[in-house]
């Protein structure tokens, strides 16, 4: 078995043998993944990482050397084909899979974390850490110290070092022997000299060991550099051990020093015998039973305080205690020092989208802790509940917020630790979920701790991602079960203490150990009497609560149940309200339910559920038809009291549901909708935009422009979405009730409604929409003269539907959008005219300059102007340009900066596009298995919400070009003869080489005849290249000679590669091979000359065999 050390240099043996690894990135490599303790270390993790954030050229090429040498190393008489057991691969990275035992940090951590259990006597705690410390040669990954990983890695085992010196001697003082540590503790506080647990053993081991004098000095010694370096006072066991060497208390006697705890947790105060048991209860129960979760919870902090970003997940059942446990870690921290903040997932509607990053800001801003004014402003849509500014870039603006919240929590993170705590995460929306990782992925060298707590039967399609995301931060999990029997026991007692253990076993037994249902429980039972004890444990938490609330009076129970509809916190005021209520029914009923344990104060006016179970049971019990009366009541009181909150407005006029309110449930539907947009949280305004147009055709209000106004908002917030599939249905539905107006203005603002920049159509492929283009040239002819703005977004409008067509007008429509937005000076307008120009820069072949200079101004506009959509656009169709050029490298460098910009800004679609450009650069250098294998890959990510299910055929199309290309288009048969019966004879040209390669001349030509013209769109250039095969193959000069005219333009360029997707190789080889084929050699020979220094220049091997074939051949193919 190899074995491996890092805790000094690395060092790796075989059988007793060193085993070298040579060669400095391969030594990195395998540290890092030794750091990574056996998970998956992503491929961009590597490279960062092996080449400090700078990587060279195909930096993923030169990754996969490092494996094979690294691989090579390890497993040097691994068979040939066999599958490596120790450095695997995985679908986004590699992992090193060996035994805990196998090296010195895990085995290290596994002792130090070994000594901590509780009860374990001091001789073996000794014994154990003798052993783990001999396993120290040096400072951990020593030789990789510049490293940033290393760096967080080192602080993590230097924290698990200092502490296992720190329980070595409380070993060794608990046993009387408290000389010995005194060196190690010496050296300790000099390298430490802010950890107040190895002076306090320092002071104590000195005054056992009989030097009382020199312990006071290391008391004042430490006094001086806390106040020194961080203006604090020692904490409070440094003063009491203080106060106890002046006394010289008996209890620093050997033999009274007891034992330490295995972990921190802070003291509980037995109840008081004056308190009757239930009002024990209420005393805040003990923190019983997690002493293990507490710890593990606290060793993540102290990797967060040392400047490493640690994420904890809390998961378990509702009512196991994940909210108590991570508010016993927020205690313990702020008695350190730490900067302790806290956001709730909302657990019923009516909050804004991002809403726990609101409170945790809010909470923030509240503490001294305010965003500098240049922040203030990019985080207002999170601090104001306004939504005056939206007209920012919807994809810039996004990214500048969430950098925004990176920087403004890490500033904070650098005046104390920062403990971030996010309750309910699987009640998050999307842009809470996104928030969450753009911070791990930003802050991750911040002394930051993320808590999150969430129920693990409950994600959502959306977390189940965001969870998969975040898992390669390698996230502290901590799941937690239910309490023992003993705990149970613990817990039951602080309220109860005469309990037999027959009660307790039965109470655990039924409670499975939920800490709440315990409590509940306990509390019923200190009502009912322990005599009836085990016949009052109902089987349920919901049957406790209902039974629970039967012995509170009607009032109460009446107030409680409409209360529920306010969700968990509840408003005094507006219950009072809803209710009917005079202030005094109201304070009674609520100090009631506040005795009973079902309340609890979370302001001046305001109460809280105890727990969310409490509020769902009493919630799901009372019919629909009382809720939805109980809601509009609420409504039209929070509409009274607190107009601005229109999120929760929206929430409860949409819950009653009924006509009469439905006209106030779209309009606050509508402002909740602005608001989430103005969040940047595009889904979210979507749904809300869909349930404000529903509830106005629920409403007796026949308001057609109003009505159009909602659809108008639906359809910008689906595009914005990503949802471009839906957008267009419902703006294409839309248009026949606009044009009824009779206002060509509001019928212009439909047509362009989702006029966001796209990197791909917004339209099915190959299908005009004669109603869509129809409309726009009715709103031309219409449109007053002032309306520039108007007619510039019909004419973009128009040339989009009409590009890939014959058809001129597209052409001139984006020529004159073009030329309105220059006049009208709108960066905005021209873009999407620029956007237009180049969906008709493809309808014949050799336009790539054109496509060029159209990306560079896209990309000067977009980076001159801030709008981040606009600069992937021009980096996207640089790209697909400078391929077409046969430029490869250039091209790389504009897909590697729509790789890093979608990244950024968080757009899905250009980073997956990239993956047909990836797969085109694999087979432009011949790696046909390769190429296909990423194609198929990239096909399977896309989805018909983007592609509108074009991608299927886009990929037969891919395939067909590298296939035909290789020799092995019969592969495709079966697929070919299901384009043909779908395309007919759009198709005829593929079908017919088909039937070539299948032997069969006649049928080729004869199905050759009926095909259709060419469609005049971004495949044009590689459908030419196969027209040309196919006029070869035929001998049809007068096809040969249509398809040299129509490809001589594009000579200097390769095949389809402007597309983006595919190419056939330099054009110049077709160009060749019909020469040969019409009778005309000097062109045919300068052709594949031409063809091979292209095929030279692009690192082509065998588009340079097949010129030099061609050359050879000296006549027609």
């Amino acid at each position: 078995m190899l074995t491996f050390r890092v805790l000094g240099p690395l060092e790796v043996t075989g059988n007793g043998a060193p085993v070298e690894v040579q060669g400095p990135q391969r030594r990195m490599m395998l540290a890092r993944l030794l750091a990574a303790q056996g998970q998956v270390v992503s491929v961009e993790s590597l490279i960062d990482g092996l080449w400090d954030g700078v990587p060279p050229l195909r930096a993923t090429g030169v990754l996969r050397t490092v494996v094979f040498g690294l691989r090579k190393a390890l497993e040097p008489d691994r068979p040939p084909r066999t599958p490596p057991r120790l450095l695997v691969s995985a679908p986004t990275g590699y992992a090193l899979r060996v035994p805990e035992e196998a090296v010195d940090a895990w085995r290290f951590e596994a002792a130090v974390r070994g000594t901590r259990a509780s009860g374990t006597p001091p001789e073996a705690v000794l014994r154990q850490l003798d052993r783990a410390l001999t396993m120290w040669r040096g400072p951990a990954y020593a030789e990789f110290s510049t490293a940033r990983w290393a760096a967080r890695e080192t602080a993590r085992l230097e924290e698990f070092r200092a502490r296992a010196v720190e329980q070595r001697a409380q070993a060794l003082i608990t046993l009387g022997r408290a000389a010995e540590p005194l060196p190690d503790l010496e050296a300790q506080v000099l390298d430490h000299p802010l950890r107040e647990e190895s002076w306090r053993l320092l002071a104590l081991a000195l005054y056992q060991a009989g030097r009382q004098g020199d312990a006071l000095a290391a008391l004042r010694r430490v006094r001086r550099v806390l106040m020194n370096d961080l203006g604090v006072e020692p904490g409070a066991e440094l003063r009491r051990l203080e106060a106890d060497v002046l006394a010289q208390a008996p209890r620093l006697e050997p033999a009274a020093v007891a034992q330490p705890t295995a972990q921190l947790a802070p003291s509980v105060t037995p109840p008081s015998a004056q308190l009757t048991p239930s009002a024990a209860l209420l005393a805040a129960p003990p923190f019983v039973g997690r002493a293990n979760e507490l710890g593990r919870l606290e060793e993540a902090a102290a990797v967060a305080a040392a400047g490493r970003l640690t994420l904890a997940l809390v998961t378990g059942e509702p009512g196991v205690g994940k909210t108590r446990l991570v508010e016993q870690v927020g205690d313990v921290l702020a008695r350190r020092g730490w900067t302790c903040v806290r956001g709730r997932c909302p657990e019923s509607g009516g909050a804004p989208a991002a809403w726990p990053w609101t409170e945790l800001l809010s909470e923030l801003a509240a503490a001294g802790h305010e965003p500098l004014p240049e922040s203030a402003r990019v985080l207002a849509p999170l601090l104001e509940s306004a939504s005056a500014h939206t007209s920012h870039d919807a994809t810039g603006g996004r990214f500048r917020m969430r950098h925004a919240v990176v920087n403004h929590l890490t500033a904070t993170a650098r005046t104390a630790p920062l403990l971030i705590v996010i309750e309910d995460l699987h009640r998050a929306d999307e842009e809470t979920l996104d928030l969450l990782a753009h911070l791990v992925d930003g802050a991750g060298a911040a002394p930051i701790m993320v808590v999150t707590t969430l129920r693990p039967h409950e994600e959502s399609p959306g977390l189940r991602d965001a969870l998969g995301q975040l898992a390669r931060y390698a996230p502290v999990r901590v799941d937690l079960a239910g309490l023992s029997e003993e705990a149970v026991g613990e817990l039951l007692r602080s309220g109860a203490p005469d309990l037999d253990e027959v009660t307790v076993r039965a109470v655990a037994e039924r409670t499975g150990g939920n800490a709440f249902f315990v409590c509940e429980t306990a509390r019923l039972i200190s009502a009912a009497g322990a005599e009836d004890a085990l016949s009052q444990v109902p089987a349920g938490v919901h049957a406790v609560v209902r039974q629970r609330l039967a012995r509170l009076p009607e009032t109460a129970q009446a107030l409680l149940r409409q209360a529920t509809v306010l969700g968990r916190e509840v408003d005094l005021d507006v219950l009072a309200a809803m209710t009917d209520s005079d202030p005094e029914t109201v304070a009674t009923a609520v100090e009631t339910a506040l005795d009973a344990g079902l309340l609890v104060e979370d302001g001046p006016d305001r109460v809280r559920f105890v727990h969310i179970l409490v509020r769902d049971a009493l919630y799901e019990e009372a019919p629909q038809l009382r809720r939805a009366r109980w809601h509009a009541r609420a409504g039209t009181e929070i509409q009274r009291l607190r107009p601005a909150e229109v999120s929760l407005l929206a929430y409860h006029f949409l819950a009653a549901g009924d006509r009469a309110t439905a006209p106030r449930a779209a309009r606050y539907a509508k402002a909740a909708a602005e608001q989430a947009a103005w969040r940047f949280a595009h889904r979210e305004a979507a749904r809300l935009w869909q349930e404000a147009l529903a509830a106005h055709d629920r409403s007796e209000v026949h308001d057609e422009r109003t009505r159009l106004g909602l659809v108008m908002g639906t359809i910008r917030a689906l595009a914005l979405a990503g949802d471009v599939v839906a957008a267009r249905e419902r703006r294409n539905a839309a248009i026949a009730d606009a044009e009824r107006l009779g206002d060509p203005l509001l019928t212009a603002d439909l047509l362009s409604a989702f006029d966001v920049p796209t990197v791909w159509t917004n339209r099915r492929y190959a299908a005009k929409d004669e109603q869509v283009v129809a409309a726009a040239e009715r709103v031309l002819r219409l449109l007053p003269p002032h309306a520039g703005e108007a007619r510039c977004r019909v004419l973009t409008t128009l040339a989009l539907e009409l590009d890939g067509t014959q058809d001129d007008r597209g052409r001139q429509a984006a020529h004159q959008a073009e030329a309105l937005a220059r006049g009208l000076d709108r960066p905005d307008l021209l873009a999407q005219a620029l956007n237009a120009r180049h969906a008709h820069a493809y309808h014949r072949a050799g336009l790539a300059l054109e496509r060029l200079a159209i990306g560079r101004e896209l990309l000067a506009l977009g980076v001159r102007h801030d709008l981040a959509a606009v600069e992937v656009l021009g980096h996207v169709i640089l790209a697909q340009a400078h391929a077409a050029l046969a430029e490869p490298e250039t091209a790389d460098e504009h897909a590697d900066a729509v790789e890093r910009l979608a990244d950024r800004y968080d757009l899905p679609l250009p980073g997956t596009l990239l993956g047909w450009y990836r797969a085109m650069r694999v087979s432009i250098a011949g790696r046909f298995a390769d190429a296909d294998t990423a194609y198929r890959r990239t096909t399977e990510r896309l989805g018909e919400s983007w592609m509108w299910g074009i991608e299927r055929d886009l990929l037969h199309f891919a395939l067909f070009c590298l296939y035909i290309q290789n020799g092995t288009l019969l592969d495709l048969a079966g697929e070919a003869d299901e384009q043909y019966q779908r395309w007919g004879s759009n198709y005829a040209r593929g079908k017919a080489l088909m039937l070539l390669a299948e032997g069969h001349p006649a049928q080729a030509r004869a199905v050759t005849s009926a095909a259709r013209e060419l469609p005049r769109d971004y495949l044009l250039e590689a459908r030419l290249g196969l027209a040309a095969i196919l006029a070869v193959s035929l001998d049809d000069r007068e096809m040969a000679a249509s398809v040299y005219e129509e490809l001589l333009p594009a000579a200097d360029c390769l095949a389809g590669a402007g597309s983006g997707v595919v190419t056939l190789g330099p054009v110049s080889h077709y160009l060749g091979e019909l020469a040969r084929c019409l009778g005309r050699p000097d062109q045919a020979a300068a052709h594949h000359r031409h063809a091979l220094a292209i095929a030279e220049r692009t690192g082509a091997p065998h588009w340079a065999e097949a010129a030099r074939a061609a050359l050879t051949r000296g006549g027609p193919g």
